[in-house]
């Protein structure tokens, strides 16, 4: 009986790279010039484990997995990252409430800033996914939200209106707000320019173009610094 002969597989050359995902952020072309400048051998003994590091390596992939496809084809799945806010001027924050340090920020201009420590980062993602979602149906956007580090919260609308909101009851305030915004303020925003509700009972308002503040609570209230 005659030998039969295994076909040579050692060599076989990977002939076509398949990318999949939904891309935002990064380009097919730029993706494939970084696997080539990666790849260290041919279909069978290229090191997949490695190439799925490098490519994770970049800021823009929350994740990545590679796998043969026979008879000479890498299949690459990536998952790009969801950036959910701008963090400062240094970077983004994804979705799970990390901050990821990136360049090239310009493509994410329209995405609200959020300040803080970085310790506290998910607590101030997870109140602003929150706060946005009360203010949305009144056709309110969040565009600045900061966390100082002595702890007082700070809440810009829409650009250019400031919600003071102190240490406390920061979702109370917000709430507050939104139950007061078309019966108080939402025929007035072109003239405010802060609302204080550090008060117990009430806040003050700040017009533009001059310093005079309405206070709306008690005579007997202070502000409460907290």
């Amino acid at each position: 009986m005659p030998d039969i002969k295994a076909p040579k597989m050692a060599n076989v050359a990977i002939e076509q790279i398949v990318f999949e995902g939904d891309f935002h952020y990064l380009s097919k072309p730029e993706l494939a010039r970084r696997v080539s400048e990666i790849l260290d051998g041919n279909f069978i003994n290229v090191d997949l484990q490695k190439l799925k590091r490098e490519l994770v390596a970049n800021v823009w992939i929350e994740k990545v997995s590679v796998q043969r496809v026979w008879p000479s084809t890498l299949k690459i799945d990536v998952v790009e990252q969801v950036p959910i806010a701008r963090w400062g001027e240094e970077g983004f924050i994804n979705r799970y409430g990390e901050v990821i340090k990136a360049s090239g920020m310009n493509m994410l201009e329209k995405l609200p800033v959020l300040h803080g420590d970085v310790s506290k980062s998910g607590e101030i993602a997870q109140n602003y996914l929150t706060i946005a979602r009360l203010l949305a149906p009144k056709k309110l956007f969040v565009s600045r939200m900061t966390l100082t580090d002595d702890g007082v919260w700070s809440v810009e609308i829409n650009g250019d209106l400031t919600l003071m909101l102190g240490r406390q009851d920061l979702m109370g305030r917000i709430s507050l707000f939104n139950e007061l915004f078309d019966s108080q303020f939402k025929d007035r925003l072109a003239h405010i320019d802060s609302i204080d509700f550090r008060y117990r009972n009430g806040f003050s308002i700040r017009w533009r173009a001059t310093s005079q503040s309405l206070v709306v609570a008690s005579q007997t209230e202070s502000q409460v610094n907290r």
